[in-house]
């Protein structure tokens, strides 16, 4: 019983890092890349809103495109 208590607490654990891991390199990758274009063309850009979320997306989905294309 207590061995079972501390797998599920193991996994629990692990999870939490793993989801907190995942959702920063996301953001970093997704939002950062939106900052970074968005930047070139206005001085007052929020770097956690909507328009950099979405450009984010279109640059990496761009970047998944050309790839798959390219090597294809």
């Amino acid at each position: 019983m207590a061995l079972e208590a501390a797998g599920e607490l193991i996994v629990i654990v692990v999870r939490l890092i793993f989801r907190a891991l995942v959702k920063v390199v996301l953001e970093f990758l997704i939002c950062g890349a939106g900052y970074i274009i968005c930047r070139q063309f206005s001085k007052n850009i929020d770097p956690d809103g909507l328009r950099v979320l979405i450009v984010g997306h279109v640059f990496w989905a761009f970047v998944l495109v050309s790839t798959v294309l390219g090597f294809g």
